[in-house]
């Protein structure tokens, strides 16, 4: 007929102990206790409160049906209709809310790693349980039998597919497979490719931006490598350039600090939205150090900042590119900085032995097998009718959606 138990600082282990007591409203757990029955442990109609003491780990993850759970670092609380489970807890262990009749609804957070046999049977008052892993993991068998017969469950975006794979199935959520609404940030996005540059030369990065909100401001930070800088024009302005997509918008760009990161901002002044879905929206010229080392380098756009014509602000995740740097490059065999048909006709004439004082042989080597033959004069062909040979800097872009044949 007790009220009220504080288990002894010396108990390791709670079984059926008290089981059915339903006289008991309120149970202490100390921290010894590493183990607790998968099975009736706290089977009382009555129990309301349950302390757990804050630097016990194990029990979090244990059955506590029809309990409300506090600890000392309010890391869990645990109601008789909704639990939360904290993010320190991996494994929802077997039964572990086996014939918890009064849960009605379960989220459960991506850090979990394991649900096990019979974790949520018959717990048929469950209509509703929300996931968070965006790759889902399966879960023990029985582990949702006998749950709520309307039971929906909400997923993150886009991953109905992959719950479907692991059995996360309609079969078992009869009340239908919810997919949460898309985060912001992740359909509007900025993106940057692989390009490739020779030392002293300038090449153009387009600024990609793919949108299903009306943006009408894009602000970021641009890191680059050391040696990298974004060139300029004879009035000592940096050279960053719109597109069609935002032709009545104002941009600027500045490089604040001594880091080798410039700020770039664009808006509109009228609140426009910026034309379109997909492609460039900012050109921006950058500029390699004669004294570079030839080599592959990053470049960051981080900071994101997107605004919308409703003044939302959406922050995409940082995206980064390849930047190549090069002694020279390929398919520019005079070294004019453009790849032409003049090119071509250096290729030929090294071919046939009679190459010019500003050949280039190790840009003539297109295809980079250790010779200068006809498949570089094909390739470079394939490179001018792909690029239009408007500039050679941007061969790598090129040459990746090349076949030679």
């Amino acid at each position: 007929h007790f009220s009220t138990v504080l288990i002894k600082t010396n108990w390791y282990t709670i079984s059926c102990k008290y089981y059915l007591c339903n006289s008991l409203t309120s149970l202490a757990i100390p921290s010894s206790v590493t183990s607790i029955d998968e099975w009736n442990s706290f089977a009382m109609a009555n129990l309301k409160y349950i302390t757990v003491d804050e630097n016990n780990t194990v029990y979090d993850s244990r059955n506590h049906c029809n309990a409300i759970i506090e600890t000392a670092t309010n890391k869990l609380v645990s109601g008789c209709s909704t639990t939360v489970i904290p993010k320190d807890v991996t494994t929802i262990g077997t039964s572990a809310f086996y014939s918890c009749y009064s849960l009605e609804s379960i989220d459960i957070p991506a850090n979990i790693t394991q649900i096990g046999t019979t974790a949520f049977a018959w717990s048929y008052r469950l209509n509703s349980v929300t996931c968070h892993w965006q790759e889902p993991i399966s879960f023990g068998e029985y582990a949702f039998d006998h749950i709520g017969g309307e039971c929906t469950l909400t997923i993150p975006y886009g991953t109905k597919a992959a719950y479907i794979a692991k059995g996360w199935t309609e079969d078992v959520f009869k009340g239908g497979i919810i997919e949460a609404a898309p985060d912001p940030s992740l359909l509007n996005t900025l993106a940057i490719t692989d390009v490739g540059v020779c030392k002293g030369r300038q090449i153009t990065l387009p600024v990609n931006m793919n949108n299903t909100e009306n943006i009408t401001a894009i602000q970021f930070d641009l890191t680059l490598p050391a040696g990298v800088s974004i060139a300029k024009n004879t009035k000592g302005k940096y050279i960053v350039a719109k597109t069609e997509r935002c032709a009545d918008h104002t941009l600027t760009a500045s490089k604040p600090g001594e880091a080798n990161v410039y700020k770039v901002l664009m808006y509109s002044t009228e609140v426009e939205s910026i034309t379109g879905n997909e492609g460039a929206v900012i050109n921006v010229t950058l500029e390699a150090a004669e004294n570079m080392e030839a080599g592959d380098y990053e470049v960051r756009i981080s900071n994101i900042n997107l605004t919308t014509t409703a003044e939302k602000k959406i922050t995409p995740a940082d995206v980064t590119c390849v930047l190549t740097v090069r002694n020279s490059i390929p398919g520019d065999a005079n070294g004019d900085g453009t790849i032409d048909v003049t090119d071509i006709v250096g290729i030929a004439n090294s071919i046939l032995g009679r190459a010019s004082e500003s050949f280039d042989a190790v840009a003539a080597d297109v295809n980079g097998d250790g010779s200068v033959d006809v498949t570089d004069i094909v390739v470079t062909a394939n490179i001018i009718l792909h690029d239009g040979g408007a500039n050679a800097a941007n061969v790598r872009g090129a040459m990746q959606m090349l076949d030679p044949q």
